[in-house]
């Protein structure tokens, strides 16, 4: 895929995926070789039914292939997830937010909007824990007042928030 100044550039003998980004903005071209591992990968030797997990995810529209890449490790042990989620990151890489949203959905889980000054995070609760979830932090739930134009989370279904 060629974007507008970047460039994706996919390993697939190793299922590894790299990213090289050509900055044309400064004088001298820099590139950066970022190495990026599923998350399926990097865990599917390791037990972790014995933790609580959270997975924060803010890669910059880079959101879905975290999801895609993480589907066994979150389908087996269904982690709390933090996602941020913002329209210009997703369409940058010809990605949307609704799809983000439903893919989301998709693995089983209900989505938060994280009440903020700048509202882009997501908490997200697998739906076998929701009801546990609600008991413990009901105080903190409150119906969804914002659909910022940055990420529309009413419009794509996001109805509560977590306000502490």
């Amino acid at each position: 895929v060629n974007m507008k100044n970047n460039t994706i550039l996919s390993n697939d003998n190793t299922s590894d995926t790299f990213i090289e980004i050509d900055d044309k903005i400064v004088k001298n071209q820099i590139k950066n070789r970022v190495e990026c591992k599923k998350l399926d990968n990097i865990f599917k030797n390791v037990d972790l039914s014995e933790h609580d997990i959270i997975i924060k995810i803010d890669t910059q529209g880079f959101e879905s292939d975290v999801l895609k890449g993480g589907k066994d490790l979150i389908t087996k042990y269904k982690p709390n997830i933090i996602i941020e989620i913002k329209n210009y990151t997703s369409k940058r890489y010809g990605k949307s937010t609704k799809s983000l949203y439903d893919s989301i959905r998709n693995l089983g889980y209900q989505i938060f909007l994280i009440a903020a000054q700048y509202p882009v995070e997501h908490f997200c609760i697998h739906n076998d824990n929701v009801e546990k979830f609600r008991q413990k932090y009901k105080n903190f739930i409150k119906p969804n007042i914002h659909n910022i134009d940055e990420n529309k989370a009413m419009d794509n279904g996001v109805t509560e928030m977590i306000k502490f």
